[in-house]
């Protein structure tokens, strides 16, 4: 019986991650032509990746990525697309608050006891709010909604 309940728990793990995914590649998608008139196809892909870095609260995968989070002129490449692009567009800021916070519930609280999901959700948290992205008092969409969020933003982004 408990092997099946850890067998339920991620699976719904993965759907949780596989939409947030989603989230992700739409955003990617979005963010490409855009970046790629204004900066090349060679800085575009490698500029847009640290982007989604820097919203989702993630590290980066290459040295490339690792680079550009840190160097000063890349850092303002980075803000301005977020500023530009992302946080002036309420849909965006709905399906990256909802990517987040559906990451922090499914992601950690599956694994980890509920302070400590608590603590580790803060940072991505408090870094949405910090680049403006974050809609307060927003719940956390059910999972099956998420899901058709997900998927219906990133089918709107298809490039």
């Amino acid at each position: 019986m408990l092997g099946s309940f850890n067998g339920s728990k991620k699976k719904i793990r993965k759907e949780a991650m596989d939409a947030v995914d989603m989230v992700k590649v739409g955003v990617r998608n979005h963010l490409l032509p855009i970046s790629r008139l204004e900066f090349g196809d060679a800085y575009a892909y490698p500029l847009v990746a640290a982007v989604m870095n820097t919203i989702f609260s993630e590290m980066p995968s290459n040295e490339m990525e690792r680079h550009l989070i840190q160097g000063k002129g890349h850092i303002e490449n980075i803000q301005r697309l977020i500023e530009q692009v992302i946080k002036p567009n309420d849909t965006f800021k709905q399906i990256i608050t909802d990517a987040v916070k559906v990451k922090c519930k499914y992601s950690f609280s599956i694994s980890t006891k509920s302070s400590e999901t608590d603590i580790r959700c803060q940072d991505p948290i408090n870094k949405l709010n910090h680049l403006g992205l974050l809609i307060p008092n927003r719940e956390t969409p059910t999972l099956s909604k998420f899901i058709l969020d997900a998927t219906a933003f990133m089918q709107s982004s298809n490039l």
